[in-house]
């Protein structure tokens, strides 16, 4: 296993960036007991890309949900709402962090 190489594709990347979203804690648990086991993890410079445009874009969502977003059910969130920094703002907000949409956006756009 020492040998072995695993490859994160953008969802993965973005659910470990972003911390405010479900994924976050069982994602980074999974890395690290994947690093104990002494399994190399990668990013590829084509994931890389993809993660930095999906950020970039995070205010056409945030504009397409921007009167209903805080209103909505998980469930609805989950099913609808496809970009990982607002659903992080979502859960952020649900979690009492303090930062409008712009503010939470900036932490990882800038």
């Amino acid at each position: 296993m020492e040998r072995s190489c695993i490859a994160l594709d953008t969802d993965a990347v973005l659910g470990l960036l972003v911390e405010e979203l479900p994924e976050h804690r069982p994602l980074l648990k999974a890395l690290r007991s994947l690093q104990k086991a002494g399994i190399s993890v990668v990013v590829s410079h084509h994931v890389m890309d993809e993660v930095l445009l999906h950020i970039s874009r995070a205010d056409r969502t945030f504009n397409l949900f921007s009167t209903t977003l805080l209103r909505l059910p998980v469930a609805a969130v989950e099913e609808t709402v496809w970009h990982a920094i607002v659903r992080g703002y979502y859960y952020g907000v649900n979690n009492g962090i303090e930062l409008n949409a712009n503010q939470y956006w900036a932490k990882y756009y800038d």
